[in-house]
């Protein structure tokens, strides 16, 4: 797992360069690709990669200003097991926030809430058939702990890996797929075929007891499926749900080319829009929006994904209509996919559906799945494209203000082997990682001179023995930093949040060896705090000489006087000391008494063995606005044992 830091520097004390994390802007190549089938950039300080972004367009005046990071998912190596990963990217810079590539398969990465807590959440486990899944969906908290891990109950099978929705209000709907026998003989199948159900289920998060249960097989006319019957018939294929505030459920199947609400006490469904039983009639499209018509009617969806209503209002809805099946790729002129806004009527007679608003790639896209729709907090939308690797935003009216890829389009030369994304997300989320920052320091790495290489989501400080070496603002996920003609045998990072307090510390790097020491002190907002029980780490010049000599000559000389006074107390002693020996034994103890305390009067002299503060931030630093997190790398000269 990686993490989320930054770096500032006193430019008093050194320079530094930032290194551009992961962003192209060379289409044409990048679609040849010229950076790679799937581009990437690789770490020094951390055994991981991100994907190289192409951002086409990227309007900086004209993209919210809510939505903190950018939430997507990534394969590291287009199927090799246990290398997908939640991604997260930081929606200033695009830079990666947190990456985890421990699963083989990842999709619907995002942050909800379930009362006042924030979660990250994604479905990450094995795919089981085509666009299928068959295990938990997980629940992190704001330090990375797994909270929840989330399948549905009492099923021959686990979740599914299309939807893992928070209610908010302690319970979450999940999906699952469970095969059964069915005469298939009146959709024009076998006597003894085989449906894949689309089954979800409504659970108490802290019981994983059962509010709700629905089978689309009890409800839903196989009849008004587009999916061409197969030994495994998906007729149905749940993709979205999400819960009305009276208790119904808004679902998207796709291979009906339908939306429903359906009851929340009965499991009926209430209406139908779209397909071969559509319940409403169109109306023309919204008229401000007359000068950019639009390319196909609300009731032409095909193949659709994420329903949902739009924010507040539940007479609104968006979803992504994928608009085709068997085709991918950019140069779309008409029927392409697209995000879609329109607001219904279910209360007249008939029922009205009117189109609003829709988004265009700005590349003329076609993606045969996937794909999500969000709308953020001002009135821009965020789309994510399904099938194809990018996410776009767009004002309210439909203008694209930016544009990224993440892997070339599937074209020839990257035939089967471009990424997609299920699902795109821009939300606010705030994370301190339980574990420490990442360091690692490279020889002569920058022209001969030692590199620094510090990752995390915050800002850095390189903090000394007895001073600041250097403060970084954050620039990129791998902030590199040029240490200077000295060369630092131990140094250690610690991270500081926009307040300049410290939020994380890394273990001291030995830049000989590059192994670890775990150091007992703490990095605080007023300095490094060195405990009484620390070996020797700072000591230098005389402090040293003397800390080590009262060291060795109370080693030695303490037993030999304690021995002294066994031997005095013995029957031997007495016999040879006769009445001086209370005078000699209290003389004995009075002299180890002298020398403890002198012992301790020396120590106490030596930095490593007082606790005092080292430095100071109000000394040394200057105080710096940071847009996230700092950092502090610190020297010494000598260390711990390596931890291996």
């Amino acid at each position: 797992m990686l993490k989320q830091y930054s770096l500032l520097l006193s430019t008093s004390l050194m320079t530094w360069y930032a290194r551009c994390d992961n962003i192209v802007t060379d289409y044409e190549g990048y679609n040849r690709a010229e950076y790679g089938v799937l581009p990437r950039l690789n770490f020094k300080s951390i055994d991981t990669d991100a994907p190289m972004l192409q951002v086409t367009t990227w309007n900086r005046e004209l993209t919210s200003k809510g939505g903190s990071h950018i939430f997507i998912r990534h394969d590291g190596n287009h199927g090799t097991s246990q290398d997908a990963a939640p991604l997260i990217l930081s929606a200033e810079d695009l830079s990666l926030v947190y990456i985890n590539r421990t699963f083989d398969a990842v999709f619907d990465v995002r942050a909800q809430k379930n009362g006042n807590e924030s979660y990250l959440t994604f479905y990450g486990g094995p795919m089981t058939e085509v666009g299928l899944g068959n295990g938990y969906a997980h629940a992190y908290d704001e330090h990375y702990n797994e909270v929840y891990r989330i399948a549905p109950q009492n099923l021959s099978v686990k979740g599914d890996l299309h939807e893992c929705q928070f209610t908010g209000h302690g319970t979450v709907m999940v999906t699952a797929y469970e095969p059964k026998s069915w005469d298939l003989v009146p959709y024009g199948g076998w006597k003894d075929g085989l449906i894949v159900d689309s089954v979800f289920q409504e659970i108490d998060l802290e019981t994983n007891d059962v509010l709700f249960e629905w089978h689309a097989s009890d409800h839903i006319d196989m009849k008004n499926s587009y999916e061409t019957i197969k030994s495994k018939w998906d007729f149905f294929h749940l993709n979205s749900i999400e819960k009305t505030r009276e208790g119904n459920y808004l679902l998207s199947a796709r291979h009906t080319h339908a939306i429903y609400l359906i009851n929340g006490t009965t499991g009926d469904v209430i209406w139908t829009l779209g397909g071969k039983s559509n319940d409403f009639t169109e109306l023309p499209p919204y008229s401000d929006n007359s000068t950019r018509p639009f390319s196909n009617p609300v009731l032409s969806i095909s193949w659709q994904h994420h329903a949902r209503f739009y924010r507040g209002n539940e007479n609104e809805i968006t979803l992504f209509d994928n608009h085709v099946l068997d085709y991918n790729g950019v140069d779309c002129k008409k029927d392409c996919s697209r995000g879609i806004h329109f607001r219904i009527n279910t209360t007249s007679e008939p029922k009205t559906v009117r189109l609003l608003n829709e988004y265009l790639h700005p590349d003329g896209m076609l993606s045969q799945s996937q794909g999500s729709v969000e709308v953020l907090d001002d009135g821009n939308v965020f789309v994510g494209w399904g099938r194809n690797p990018s996410f776009t935003e767009h004002t309210p009216n439909g203008e694209t203000v930016l544009s990224v890829q993440f892997s070339p389009w599937r074209s020839f030369a990257t035939a089967n082997q471009g990424l997609d994304n299920y699902r795109a997300f821009r939300m606010d989320w705030k994370a301190t990682p339980y574990w420490p920052p990442d360091i690692k320091v490279i020889r002569g790495g920058g022209n001969g001179t030692d590199v620094a290489y510090l990752a995390s989501d915050s800002a850095w400080d390189l903090d000394g023995a007895q001073r600041v070496v250097a403060r970084l603002p954050r620039s990129g996920f791998e902030t590199v930093l040029p240490v200077g003609p000295v060369r630092y045998k131990f140094v250690r990072a610690a991270a500081l949040d926009v307040h300049q307090n410290v939020i994380g510390t890394t273990d001291i790097y030995n830049t000989d060896t590059g192994n670890f020491t775990v150091a007992n002190y703490t990095i605080t907002d007023l300095g490094v705090l060195v405990s009484s029980d620390i070996a020797d780490v700072y000591a230098t010049g005389v402090s040293h000489a003397i800390g080590l000599g009262v060291l060795l000559g109370a080693v030695v000389f303490i037993p030999l006087a304690l021995g002294c006074v066994y031997v005095l107390q013995s029957n031997w002693g007495q016999e040879v000391f006769g009445e001086k020996l209370r005078a000699v034994r209290w003389t004995c103890k009075a002299i180890v008494v002298f020398v403890r305390v002198k012992c301790r009067e020396l120590l106490a002299k030596s930095e490593p063995w007082k606790e005092k503060t080292i430095w100071k931030a109000g000394e040394v630093w200057t105080r710096v606005q940071a847009s996230d997190v700092e950092f502090a790398l610190e020297d010494g000269d000598s260390s711990d044992e390596d931890v291996k």
